[in-house]
């Protein structure tokens, strides 16, 4: 089977990076454990004093501050991140890491060099696309990711890697539409039920 993997927020951990960028460029003191469906903009954009955020147009504003140059290249992988995709290839499925791009001057190539890095023992692919939505597109036989938007529009097979920007999401709809796992040792678990 093709196996789709999401790369932020499922094998590598974005949001811990993306927090400690933010609360060094704002002096906060937000957690990794604070950031919900709305995200690390709109944690940080409800932490700022009003007058400061009077000065920004809106949490957009805010990007520049999290998504740094290099912000890709030197992230950090969940635990059992590797092993799990090893797993997984070690099944006899192909890899797609499918990603969404943040920004198209620099994302793309951070991205390819963390996978790269992390994953040089396994063959693999990279496919990035502009929306989340675009994910649905993507032919592969599942999908491994932690937004819900993927979850809601890809066709096939879901395995949604629980996060808690996602638990509301999980609360009310994922039972219904994919599998919840907590790292991807257990998504290869899911994936090699599935197969029989």
């Amino acid at each position: 089977m093709n196996i789709g993997i999401d790369m932020d927020g499922v094998v590598a951990n974005a949001i811990a990076k993306a927090v400690k960028n933010v609360n060094s460029k704002y002096r906060l003191n937000i957690s990794t454990e604070e950031i919900d469906e709305n995200g690390t903009e709109a944690k940080v954009y409800e932490r700022l004093p009003v007058n400061f955020r009077t000065l920004l147009n809106g949490k957009s504003d805010i990007r520049p501050a999290i998504y740094t140059k290099s912000f890709f290249k030197y992230l950090s992988a969940y635990d059992g991140a590797h092993e799990g995709v090893k797993k997984i290839y070690e099944l006899g499925h192909k890899i797609f890491f499918v990603t969404k791009i943040i920004d198209w001057e620099n994302s793309p190539g951070e991205k390819y060099y963390w996978l790269r890095k992390n994953f040089k023992s396994i063959e693999w692919n990279l496919i990035c696309v502009e929306r989340m939505e675009d994910k649905a597109l993507v032919d592969v036989d599942i999908i491994i990711d932690d937004d819900p938007r993927v979850m809601e529009t890809f066709p096939r097979t879901k395995i949604l890697m629980k996060r808690n920007w996602n638990k509301k999401y999980r609360e009310r709809r994922c039972d219904d539409v994919c599998i919840e796992v907590s790292s991807m040792l257990e998504a290869a678990e899911q994936i090699r039920l599935l197969e029989g």
